[in-house]
């Protein structure tokens, strides 16, 4: 599955969430995932957190994709 990101500061989890309001931390990176694996808004954003790896830390949301010609 392909999706745009409509902002650079926006990611894509391998199983399709949308996440906005990606943050690099010393520790990982933690964002508000906002839509689905299907593209439909979640009616509660969720906040999560990943690893230096993108490997999700306790949440179902999952781990983030890379993103082509990226820095992070």
């Amino acid at each position: 599955m392909s999706r745009r990101l409509r902002h650079p500061n926006h990611r894509i989890t391998d199983n399709g969430h949308y996440v906005c309001g990606f943050k690099r931390k010393t520790d990982g990176y933690s964002g508000r995932v906002v839509e689905d694996g299907e593209g439909k808004w979640l009616a509660l954003p969720g906040y999560a957190t990943w690893d230096k790896q993108g490997q999700a830390i306790d949440h179902e949301f999952g781990n983030l994709v890379r993103r082509k010609n990226s820095n992070d």
